[in-house]
């Protein structure tokens, strides 16, 4: 996190919150599910954009269409 980064995080510390991610390049905040390893070897740059902040369900890009349409 940076001064230049909403503190989202807390919401995700939160659970009084339900999180739910979906994402495709390792630096979604909520990917820190997958473990920094997985995200080092196969995604470009993954050492340095891997975030750690967890989250309750995460999904991939591949279904982003239909997942945001069935929560929205």
């Amino acid at each position: 996190m940076t001064v230049h980064t909403a503190a989202l995080h807390l919401l995700f510390n939160n659970p009084k919150f339900i999180s739910i991610i979906i994402g495709n390049g390792g630096n979604e905040i909520g990917i820190g599910n997958i473990p920094r390893e997985v995200i080092k070897e196969n995604i470009r740059y993954g050492e340095r954009i891997a975030c750690i902040t967890t989250c309750d369900y995460l999904t991939d890009d591949r279904n982003h269409t239909y997942i945001s349409y069935i929560l929205s």
